[in-house]
C-alpha cells in the first residue's frame, strides 16, 4: 500500500482463498484487520491466527457473523469481537479502508 496513514483491511473470504495471503502481504505497521462473513472462521483457527499476528496485532471479527456460523463460543481471544456500530466506528478510526474480496 502506501505510507500515508493507517488502513483497516476488511477480509470476507475463507482463509484458503487467495485474498487472505494478499491481504496479509499488504498489512503494514499500524494497520488493522477486520474479519467479516466467511472470514470469521480465521478467528477460530490458531494456525491462521498466527499468520495474522505476524502482520498486525490489531485484529477484530464481526460477532454477528460468528453467531450466524455457530462459532460464537469458539473465537480466539486475540481477536476482539465487534458489532455493527463498532464496525462503523472502526472504519472512522482509520485513514483508509480496503476490502478484500
Amino acid at each position: 500500500m502506501s505510507d500515508t496513514g493507517r488502513c483497516l483491511h476488511i477480509l470476507s473470504r475463507l482463509p484458503e482463498h487467495a485474498g487472505f495471503d494478499q491481504c496479509l502481504y499488504y498489512l503494514e505497521p499500524g494497520d488493522g484487520l477486520l474479519l467479516i462473513e466467511d472470514a470469521v472462521i480465521i478467528a477460530t483457527r490458531p494456525d491462521f491466527m498466527n499468520k495474522c499476528l505476524l502482520a498486525t496485532d490489531a485484529l477484530w471479527c464481526l460477532s454477528p457473523d460468528l453467531a450466524a456460523r455457530g462459532l460464537s463460543g469458539y473465537w480466539l481471544p486475540e481477536f476482539s469481537q465487534v458489532d455493527y456500530p463498532e464496525f462503523v466506528a472502526l472504519t472512522l478510526e482509520f485513514d483508509k479502508v480496503r476490502t478484500w474480496l
